[in-house]
């Protein structure tokens, strides 16, 4: 479906995909947010459902291809000078609650909800935000806050400039790290206190509930 409006014209798409166990959802994202969410009803079937508005759709090349033990989702834009809205995809992807999900965007906020297993996520440009997500997790943005909200698992979080929140109960024995060039750092933990937490900011204040180690 095409519209168009005063300032730009944008194509909706909508597809449901049935998926085999041990399949990775991967998003390459030029530009445009970034949405995953778990569905508990996907878990017997195995289906992930894509939706997307893709803004000034002849200059963005949108695919969706399941190979290679992928589910992968590309949005090509092209770049240059565009007057008013520039071309980008808004993708949101749900997902059974076990389906390791990568991510990667040069511009654009990321939100992952609910996912139980292996994430990991990179922007350029844009804010992180992870909720309900247990497993090994790494998040990454060159500028942009990162924030996580009643998780577990193990976490690696890194921001160019932006504030790290870290909220979680952490794997006993796994590699937790929060590192800024510029921001603070918030880390409130639950659970086993047999963890360690590697915080370091450039520029900003730590704060914690918990003795950390710091740099």
């Amino acid at each position: 479906v095409v519209a168009c409006s005063s300032d730009v014209s944008t194509q909706e798409f909508s597809e449901t995909y049935t998926v085999a166990a041990g399949t990775v959802l991967v998003v390459d994202n030029d530009n445009g947010k970034v949405t995953v969410e778990t569905d508990d009803s996907a878990s017997a079937t195995g289906t992930v459902s894509v939706e997307a508005t893709i803004y000034r759709p002849d200059n963005v090349d949108f695919t969706v291809v399941e190979a290679n033990d992928e589910l992968k989702i590309v949005a090509d834009a092209d770049s240059g000078i565009f007057i008013g809205t520039s071309p980008r995809a808004d993708v949101t992807v749900r997902v059974p609650p076990g389906m390791p999900v990568t991510i990667d965007t040069g511009n654009g906020d990321v939100e992952v909800t609910g996912i139980g297993a292996t994430a990991d996520v990179d922007t350029g440009n844009g804010s992180v935000t992870l909720t309900s997500v247990q497993g090994d997790v790494k998040a990454a943005t060159g500028n942009g806050s990162i924030t996580v909200k009643d998780s577990a698992g193990s976490f690696r979080l890194t921001s160019g400039n932006g504030s790290i929140s870290l909220q979680a109960e952490l794997q006993k024995g796994g590699t937790n790290s929060a590192t800024t060039g510029n921001g603070g750092i918030t880390v409130e933990l639950s659970g086993d206190r047999d963890v360690s937490v590697d915080a370091e900011t450039d520029n900003g204040k730590i704060d914690s509930d918990w003795t950390l180690t710091t740099t």
